[in-house]
């Protein structure tokens, strides 16, 4: 009846001498920089399992610690970690406290790919260049979103396709990738692709080299970030497209807190500084037909007679009948942007009116947006981006276009075609083309 009394008995003498072998840390964990007790800090004995977390006071404790010396570390996001040495005692109890020193603490960059994947920015395999537009809207006021990209990227060209107004860029990312097709990397917006053809329609047969951008129908105040993914890789996500590289756009967001107005507003003119050449026209003796390049009255091959050209003149049709102007360039916009801890709103609007340097160059855009983001529960989001743009563009014939309005300059008569003969030099003399055009006799 007795026997079971007199086990407890032995095994709570025994384990008495044991309990009495072990010792305890204890102490307080404070911010070096104001004394203030620090919550939540791990507090480990480093090569054990042994660790505990301050409390609201700061304070913390470790009981059971076989006797020993040992590292104590201390550790909390926001402060450097802290490291002591402390030996531990049979039967006592320790105090070390500690007094944490506030540091950054360098996290990780979160890309977010096409899918709507997470992902760390070392783990991918395709280089992603990042722009943060705001900061570089505080240094300077680029014209257009093309202008963003110019020279901040390593690998990533952005060359004008023409110097009128409304003329987008041609941009290159890492070089061209084809003879024959477009090299064109794919542009997405907050997830959207936008089509970034350079040209529509029949466009190109009348425009010569100018080309409008998609990409700059954007309202560079509405741009948060641009990320550009560059390397084949990025065809895995994206499509074979891609393997021009992908320009991905993250627009504004409301954040909580007062709403927050903001607006902005831009004006200039615009001038042509070419120095144009004049035409040249040759004056000859008679009426029939010369061979340019001569200056001879006899043919040395033939022996056959020539005319003599007698002498030159010379007359610019770019500036008696200019087809320049002075351009005019017009940019108002707004934004007001906030929210609370459950929903945040960005709205924003943007005019620009510009008139380029040619009579027939003319660009009206009106760009709006709208993002909204809900928090409906812990695990669920709503999120509404909504963008509108409307862009009405006038290009001139132009550029690589021997009937533009520059060309047709350069190479046309070098006489006033209104005159009742044609030739003021020689009236006896039909209208002919001189031949020399913006070169002079012995340019030619």
């Amino acid at each position: 009846m007795n026997l079971p009394r007199i086990c407890l008995l032995f095994a709570a003498v025994v384990a008495g001498p044991v309990q009495a072998q072990q010792g305890a840390l204890a102490g307080r964990v404070t911010d070096k920089s104001n004394n203030e007790p620090v919550a939540g800090a791990g507090v480990l004995i480093a090569g054990t399992s042994l660790q505990a977390r301050s409390s609201r006071e700061g304070r913390y404790t470790i009981p059971k610690i076989p006797p020993g010396q040992y590292s104590v570390q201390v550790r909390l996001i926001g402060f450097a970690t802290a490291t002591q040495s402390v030996t531990v005692r049979a039967g006592e109890s320790v105090t070390l406290d500690f007094a944490l020193v506030p540091a950054a603490v360098p996290l990780d960059v979160i890309v977010v790919s096409a899918t709507g994947q997470e992902q760390l920015k070392r783990e991918l395999g395709n280089t992603v260049g990042t722009i943060d537009a705001p900061a570089i809207m505080q240094q300077a006021a680029p014209t257009n979103t093309a202008d963003l990209l110019n020279s901040r990227i390593p690998g990533v060209q952005v060359m004008q396709s023409g110097g009128t107004t409304g003329s987008g860029s041609r941009i290159r990312i890492r070089g061209a990738t084809s003879l024959s097709l477009r090299n064109e990397p794919i542009i997405v917006v907050d997830g959207v692709r936008v089509d970034n053809a350079p040209q529509s329609g029949n466009l190109e047969n009348f425009t010569g080299g100018q080309a409008p951008s998609r990409l700059n129908d954007l309202n560079n105040e509405d741009i948060e970030s641009i990320e550009v993914v560059k390397g084949p890789s990025a065809a895995v996500l994206y499509g074979t497209d891609a393997a021009n590289g992908v320009i991905q756009i993250r627009t504004k967001r409301g954040r909580p807190g007062r709403a927050t107005w903001t607006a902005f507003a831009e004006g200039g003119t615009l001038n042509d500084k070419g120095d144009w050449p004049a035409n040249y026209f040759s004056r000859r003796a008679s009426g029939t037909s010369c061979r340019l390049s001569s200056m001879a009255t006899t043919d040395t091959l033939t022996g056959q007679p020539i005319c003599t050209i007698v002498g030159v003149d010379s007359f610019n049709p770019l500036l008696q009948n200019s087809p320049f102007r002075t351009g005019v360039r017009q940019n108002y916009g707004a934004s007001v942007s906030g929210g609370n801890e459950i929903t945040t709103f960005y709205v924003s609007g943007d005019y620009a009116r510009e008139k380029g340097v040619f009579a027939s160059n003319d660009l009206k855009k009106t760009n709006l947006r709208a993002n909204l983001t809900n928090q409906v529960s812990r695990l669920m989001d709503i999120a509404v981006n909504v963008g509108y743009v409307s862009s009405q563009l006038d290009l001139p014939q132009n550029d690589n276009n021997d009937q533009g309005i520059v060309a047709s300059g350069l190479l046309g008569y070098a006489f006033d075609t209104v005159a009742p003969t044609g030739n003021p030099s020689n009236p006896a003399l039909p209208a002919q083309q001189g031949g020399y055009r913006f070169l002079t006799p012995q340019q030619a």
